[in-house]
């Protein structure tokens, strides 16, 4: 009966063409509810069913709130001042005109895993296609930490992103690949690869919200 529970799950997460993070938590609500449907073993069962007696609470533990027991206050989010408010004309610019960033994630091992892509910038998210399936995404479902480089080549400049990652697919992520499009394609030629993308079920689009702006002009 548990096999044929994780089975289903999983079935039912790639037919409706969910994300790697989101089939995951499925998949362990799944495990959980076939845990409390599985039969007791028979060595679980206790032999004396008479109560077993405990330690009555003293009145200085029964006086305690729970909340005065952890010893360390888990620490406050830290605020992070938003880099775009103080960007240039000049480096807005860089950024919408660019041809190509290079985006930075972590792989399991801390190293930083490479590629290159398309990218479009609206002032404030910078955003780039991609695949569910990939191990790119993998690695930010697990560390959502990047960076992203956007250069020219020819002048030398560069701009240099740290942000903080999202992703998002299916039908949702249509009107922002179209985003991205629009940059490197004519309308035609746009439609058509939107009409691919649609078709392999998996297309998505990687949100870069940056904390950290480093700028080389030319």
């Amino acid at each position: 009966m548990t096999q044929m529970s994780r089975d289903a799950v999983l079935t039912a997460g790639r037919l409706a063409g969910l994300s790697t993070v989101v089939r995951r938590s499925v998949f362990a609500a799944g495990e959980a509810v076939t845990r409390d449907l599985a039969p007791a073993a028979e060595d679980e069962v206790p032999s004396d069913p008479r109560p077993v007696p405990t330690t009555a609470p003293t009145p200085a533990m029964a006086a305690t709130p729970a909340a005065e027991v952890a010893s360390d206050p888990p620490p406050a989010p830290i605020s992070v001042p938003d880099p775009t408010l103080t960007m240039t004309p000049e480096q807005h610019g860089f950024l919408t005109t660019g041809a190509a960033a290079t985006l930075a994630v972590n792989d399991p091992a801390g190293a930083p895993q490479l590629t290159s892509s398309m990218y479009h910038w609206d002032g404030s998210t910078l955003r780039l296609p991609g695949k569910m399936f990939t191990a790119r995404a993998t690695n930010i479902d697990r560390d959502p930490r990047v960076s992203v480089l956007i250069e020219d080549a020819a002048s030398g400049a560069w701009l240099a992103v740290t942000g903080v990652a999202s992703m998002v697919h299916g039908d949702e992520a249509v009107d922002e690949l179209a985003l991205v499009l629009s940059k490197y394609l004519e309308p035609d030629a746009m439609a058509d690869r939107l009409q691919e993308m649609r078709a392999s079920g998996d297309q998505m689009v990687i949100r870069v919200r940056p904390i950290r702006l480093v700028w080389r002009p030319a």
